[in-house]
């Protein structure tokens, strides 16, 4: 869990850091790589979302929580 937390993460570093050269991105045709970052970040959101639920799930159906 804890890897896909920092990768999901990394995603968003990424985003964030190439913010400013928005400018320079777009002026060769590369902004593709900003909505890259955004889109595997949202995609890592809803995944850590779902795994904390099917554990929640699971841990309550054992009598676990």
């Amino acid at each position: 869990m804890r890897a896909f937390e920092l990768s999901t993460l990394g995603w968003l570093v990424g985003f964030v850091a190439l913010l400013p050269f928005w400018g320079l991105l777009n002026d060769r045709g590369w902004t593709w790589w900003i909505w890259t970052c955004l889109a595997a970040f949202g995609i890592g959101a809803i995944g850590i979302e779902l795994t904390r639920r099917r554990k929640a799930r699971r841990l309550h159906a054992e009598g676990l929580d």
